[in-house]
């Protein structure tokens, strides 16, 4: 384990004074030669403009550090951190990949004790000053290779949580959970073993299918989570028992329920199509992955209009929809340019940026030409306008 007193990190006590100069007069720091420890300190205070957008800024007021850009790309945001760990409480979390510390920060007011454990000792030591600038007291910092440390863990946890790192040999990204580090296909059976409940993060771009086979009995269900219309990650909870796994969609920043679904609806279509009518309506991103196409068209009584069209119609208006909602106005005149329309493009032979290009298009936040094909093959471009 290594050794996280200050006296090896006490240059990380001149930060705020860099910082504070920093905001002051940007220009005049960048001209200096600085040193190394000030390059450091630089790394940091741009990391933290990267992750504005997923930590509360009075956090950085009252102290925290990124160590860099790199930590405050990959880490969860605190929204996300908050809501993933809504259902869990309990005596004692493990957070095996612990980061700038954001997930064990949420897990601190979930649980009486966590452990965060992070093999980059210099990132452990500011996550225990963060923790510590923040008064959080429950939080234990151990500066170590999770897998290596779990062996010597006799313990018993409430939940494992593990968020691998998907750039373990530089800055290329990885998607595969097999590759990543920790790698769950390599340590699951021994996590299950200390934890009652594992909960792992992964990757959006991962397909739904892939995650469903390679946890055929441990997995208790399968969230991917989105944040206004953007997928963020997919949770998977895991546990010793045989499970019969389902999936849910998370609809972060939006009034859209969320969405509990089969893994046999996923990618089932409808056993019919239907022309465009009054309404058009374009699945939010999470449906869009999903695909669980026989099931939107059976709870919302909408009807898809082709197989490869992930686009729904129907005559009446759908209030509750999850995703946009148009109003059809009429077909679009090719003669006419520069009209004020935003552009969707669904499974037609040009793009969106395409038909922009082509007939001059004005970005209008409300109104929209969309472009698809139906079942029969018919090209269709319609006016329309954005009910929600």
């Amino acid at each position: 384990m290594s050794d996280l007193s200050d006296s090896n990190y006490s240059f990380w006590e001149k930060y705020s004074s860099f910082r504070q100069a920093y905001l002051q007069s940007s220009n005049l720091v960048k001209s200096q030669s600085l040193s190394e420890e000030e390059l450091r300190f630089l790394r940091a205070f741009e990391a933290e403009k990267k992750a504005v957008d997923k930590i509360p800024p009075t956090w950085f007021q009252e102290g925290f550090i990124c160590k860099s850009g790199l930590n405050a790309e990959q880490c969860s945001s605190y929204l996300m951190a908050t809501h993933k760990f809504l259902e869990f409480e309990g005596e004692l979390a493990i957070d095996l990949s612990g980061g700038l510390g954001i997930d064990s920060i949420a897990l601190s007011k979930k649980y009486k004790r966590v452990i965060y454990l992070e093999r980059d000792a210099e990132l452990a030591y500011l996550a225990k000053r963060n923790f510590h600038s923040l008064g959080i007291e429950n939080i234990e910092v151990v500066a170590e290779d999770s897998a290596e440390w779990m062996k010597t863990f006799k313990d018993f946890s409430d939940l494992l949580y593990v968020d691998p790192d998907r750039r373990p040999k530089g800055d290329k990204k990885i998607f595969s959970l097999h590759d990543c580090e920790p790698s769950p296909s390599k340590h699951l059976s021994d996590w299950l073993k200390k934890g009652k409940h594992i909960l792992l993060k992964a990757s959006p771009m991962i397909d739904t299918k892939e995650l469903l086979l390679q946890f055929p009995s441990e997995l208790e269900y399968l969230n991917l989570v989105s944040y206004k219309n953007e997928c963020k990650e997919w949770l998977l909870l895991l546990q010793q028992k045989l499970c019969r796994t389902y999936i849910k969609a998370t609809f972060l920043g939006t009034n859209i329920a969320g969405i509990q679904l089969n893994a046999n609806e996923i990618g089932v279509q409808p056993s019919h199509f239907l022309s465009p009518q009054k309404f058009i309506y374009v699945p939010h991103v999470n449906l869009l992955k999903l695909s669980p196409w026989e099931r939107i068209t059976r709870e919302f009584k909408v009807d898809k209009i082709a197989a490869n069209t992930h686009l729904f119609t129907s005559k009446e208006g759908i209030s509750d929809f999850p995703g946009r909602s148009f109003e059809v106005l009429g077909d679009f005149d090719k003669k006419q340019m520069n009209q004020r329309l935003n552009v969707i493009s669904k499974n037609h032979p040009l793009k969106a940026e395409e038909l922009a290009k082509r007939f001059k298009t004005i970005a209008d936040e409300e109104h929209y030409l969309i472009a698809f094909r139906d079942s029969m093959n018919k090209k269709y471009l319609l006016r329309t306008k954005l009910l929600s």
